[in-house]
């Protein structure tokens, strides 16, 4: 253990931030001065620097209580930035393929532990602590989650089921995480719908495939670029057939120990049935206003009425095409808002 590391919980504990910041930055030098396996590995390291993390967060918070609160506050803040780019490199580091697993468990107890935490800023709002944590969190993740060597693994047995994207999950009063997880990806993943920068964004793709393990990948990718696509005053519709769609192309993949060719093919299509309901119901559920009923028949009325414009753009009448489906789908489940 690190000098520093003692020196600075002990000054969290007696409230002196000025002093905290210099020992800091030498215990973020002693990190980075060892092999990263030390930092993946070493529990200590990570719950001590998780639990400064929330001291911080609610000293920083409480310091609007007090007459002269300016200096001491941008102290804290200071000291916050600092534990956010160690929280970010460990983060990182863990994912480019040093034992994710253990900062995985050790961030996930944390959370567990802090999720009920509410933090009020100098304006009285009140927040979740576990917001700001999580903010920090999928700035890295999203990022770099897909050139992690064990990216299957995180995925699948790391990332807690509770935490990704479901109906069932966002309809849980007491599972705030799932909540948390979709504002951060919506407010990642729009600007890179709004202003795309690749021919195929590879890390959005790969989010909503993860991130939404009930849905259908490439329908929830069509409405999302439907949510999303910037559009002037009565040409949404338009706007969204003749943009390039540079997500949402590959569904996702299906396991079965059904020995017969036509059975497998039946469980097959059922299977992705469900997934595409599910896809539906879940944009029902999130764009109540977006996919009113009336507002379904206004999009579907001008998507028929586009018919013989692109008939010389496959593109676009492909585009058009996938969107009439959609939305007539969507028009005749019973959970559509009249």
């Amino acid at each position: 253990m690190n000098i520093s590391q003692i020196k600075v919980g002990s000054l969290i504990e007696q409230n002196k931030p000025l002093l905290i910041q210099p020992l800091l930055e030498d215990f973020s030098g002693f990190l980075s001065s060892r092999l990263i396996i030390s930092l993946t590995v070493c529990e200590e390291v990570h719950s001590k620097i998780f639990k400064w993390y929330f001291e911080i967060c609610k000293r920083e918070s409480e310091c609007s209580d007090k007459a002269d609160w300016r200096r001491e506050w941008i102290a804290y803040n200071n000291i916050l930035r600092n534990l956010n780019s160690i929280i970010k490199n460990i983060e990182e580091q863990a994912l480019k393929g040093n034992m994710p697993f253990f900062f995985f468990e050790c961030f996930k107890k944390h959370v567990e532990e802090y999720k009920k935490e509410k933090i009020e800023d100098k304006n009285r709002k009140t927040r979740r602590y576990i917001e700001s944590l999580f903010r920090t969190f999928y700035q890295v993740f999203f990022e770099n989650i897909k050139d992690a060597p064990e990216k299957y693994d995180i995925w699948e047995y790391y990332f807690p089921t509770e935490w990704k994207i479901t109906k069932t999950n966002l309809e849980n009063k007491d599972n705030y995480v799932s909540q948390i997880s979709l504002d951060q990806f919506l407010r990642w993943a729009s600007p890179r719908i709004q202003r795309p920068m690749e021919d195929f964004d590879e890390i959005l793709d790969g989010a909503i495939k993860n991130l939404f393990p009930e849905i259908d990948p490439i329908v929830w990718s069509r409405i999302l670029l439907f949510i999303y696509t910037p559009y002037d005053s009565g040409r949404r519709v338009k706007s969204v057939i003749e943009r390039e769609w540079n997500f949402g192309f590959s569904g996702r993949g299906y396991v079965s120990f059904v020995g017969d060719k036509k059975e497998f093919e039946k469980e097959f299509k059922e299977h992705g049935q469900q997934q595409e309901r599910n896809a539906f119901e879940l944009a029902l559920f999130l764009f109540v206003k977006q996919f009113e009923k009336e507002n379904l028949k206004k999009y579907i009325e001008e998507l028929k009425a586009l018919e013989s414009e692109y008939k010389d753009g496959p593109m676009e009448e492909g585009h058009r095409l996938r969107l009439l489906y959609i939305l007539d789908k969507m028009l005749d489940l019973p959970d559509s808002k009249s």
